[in-house]
This record gives C-alpha cells, structure tokens and sequence, in this order.
C-alpha cells in the first residue's frame, strides 16, 4: 500500500455534503476572531510580569527590563485584566502551547534566581486559609522545581 491510498476512495454524494459541513457547525461556542486593522492593533513585548489581584480579576501589567534605567529596573507600558474563568483558562492553553512547543523544540530553561523558592516564608503569623495557599504553593513549587532543576 502506497501512501495516500487511504485517501483513494470513490466520494458518494452523502460523503461530499459531510465535507462541507464545518466541524462547528450547529455549536455554539463557535467563536469568529477579527483583528483589527494594523493602525488599530496593540502589540507589545515584555520580559516582566507584575500581577495585581482582586476579588473580581487579575491584572497582568506588563513591562521590560530598562538597563539604561539602572540594574533591575523595569519600565511597564501596558497591560491586561481578566476575569478568574478567563485566568483558568489561560493558564490552560498556556500549559497546552507550552507543551507544543517544548516537544517540538526542546525543554525550555528557566534563568536561576527568576523565580523564589517559596519554602523560605514564614507561615507563624498566616491565618489558616493563608497557611493552605502557602502549602499548595510549596507543593506546585516543587513539581516545577523538580520538572526545572536549574531554577535551584
């Protein structure tokens, strides 16, 4: 069998309207994106994230380290608040492109000293539901610290 001969099959007509049929059709969680004309469109780069949280959303300020500006300085130029569901669901397809990417081109490094071992703070004067945040963040620490040995 030669590849491609899977697809030399003879096309009823019922098989040519399934065809034409959109995977989404009928869904509707279907979503249209449209960008923008490029005058109007925002793009920016940033090496630094500052998040700010509320009750209600997450904003994720965005800015680069500015050498000229002095040792570990950043100037921030913009940024973006989500909802929590919108946040979960970010995280998710970050995870997901995250992946994608590291199969296709290899695990990516994180610089040492970017990320703060979170097994130095001092719980005694946390209230419970601070002392439980805290832990579940030791624990997803050392998942990520054990997955990045480098970040040691």
């Amino acid at each position: 069998m030669e590849r491609g001969d899977f697809m030399e099959t003879e096309n009823t007509e019922q098989q040519q309207n399934e065809k034409e049929i959109p995977q989404d059709a009928g869904k509707s969680n279907a979503i249209k994106h449209k960008r923008l004309p490029e005058d109007k469109f925002f793009a920016t780069y940033a090496n630094n994230v500052v998040f700010q949280q509320t009750a209600w959303d997450l904003t994720l300020v965005f800015g680069k380290l500015d050498p000229t500006a002095g040792p570990n300085t950043v100037t921030q130029d913009s940024s973006v608040t989500l909802s929590w569901g919108q946040v979960k669901t970010l995280l998710y397809f970050i995870q997901f492109n995250l992946i994608d990417h590291e199969i296709v081109h290899g695990r990516v490094l994180v610089p040492k000293g970017v990320i703060t071992d979170p097994n130095s703070i001092d719980v005694n004067n946390f209230n419970e539901p601070a002392k439980k945040a805290v832990e579940a963040i030791k624990e997803m620490f050392k998942r990520f610290s054990e997955a990045n040995p480098e970040v040691l």
